[in-house]
């Protein structure tokens, strides 16, 4: 069984986040349970993979909080409600594109401050808001240092696509294995996944994908070595 085929029933939702790569192993170990010891290597490594996205994500939503000025109450809160989730929804709930991220936040500081919202409820609200139109996170490897542009952060499609009458296209994947990596990347884009967007099952394409967030390629393949490893381990 996959991880990402677990449901909430399988998973224990009552693991908090993790907030070091040093959490990850009991993390997984964790949330998993004994169903982990059942995994194969390939398996493992797209577990410690989706931990890791989490960790980052997670890291992400605090730093956003904090600039637009929530409390550390506040953020403590917001992250309490991402507990109970399984990865899919994590992944719904935290799929914002970098250029309306700050926006959106402090919109809801705006909302918590007047009693008409609460840290845990704006979470829901993303959760809900992103499953109904079928966003989530994707993932893009590139060689190339993508940077913010006019308010925006965008790959563009580069890669001419035949089923799309040769339009260039550019494309992400959903777990560690899909990862393209022909070109040596030398960074892993955090994408919005939109239910629009075309895919054969191993990878999805769009003539643009909004980034959320991007890290070093280094640090991804590292760390699924390492605690892919550490999990092997009886």
């Amino acid at each position: 069984m996959r991880f990402e085929s677990f449901s909430k029933e399988d998973l224990n939702t009552e693991v908090p986040i993790p907030h070091e790569v040093s959490d990850l192993v009991p993390y997984l170990k964790q949330r998993v349970g004994a169903k982990i010891e059942s995994l194969d290597h390939t398996e493992l490594q797209n577990e410690a993979f989706q931990g890791f996205v989490n960790l980052k994500l997670v890291e992400q939503l605090e730093t956003d909080l904090e600039g637009v000025g929530f409390s550390d109450e506040e953020i403590e809160e917001a992250l309490k409600e991402l507990i109970s989730m399984d990865d899919e929804e994590i992944s719904a709930a935290l799929s914002l594109p970098w250029e309306l991220r700050n926006k959106k936040f402090e919109e809801y500081l705006e909302k918590i401050d007047s009693d008409e919202a609460t840290p845990n409820s704006m979470i829901r609200e993303l959760k809900e808001l992103s499953l109904t139109h079928g966003f989530s996170v994707g993932y893009h490897a590139s060689p190339f240092d993508i940077k913010p542009k006019d308010g925006r952060w965008v790959i563009l499609g580069t890669e001419k696509d035949h089923r799309d009458n040769d339009l260039p296209m550019a494309y992400h994947s959903k777990n560690y294995q899909s990862l393209y990596r022909r070109k040596d990347p030398n960074y892993l884009y955090f994408v919005r996944s939109e239910k629009g967007h075309r895919g054969d099952g191993k990878w999805s394409r769009a003539p643009s994908l909004s980034v959320i967030q991007s890290v070093p390629m280094k640090d991804v393949t590292d760390t699924v070595s390492r605690i892919t490893n550490e999990l092997e381990k009886k």
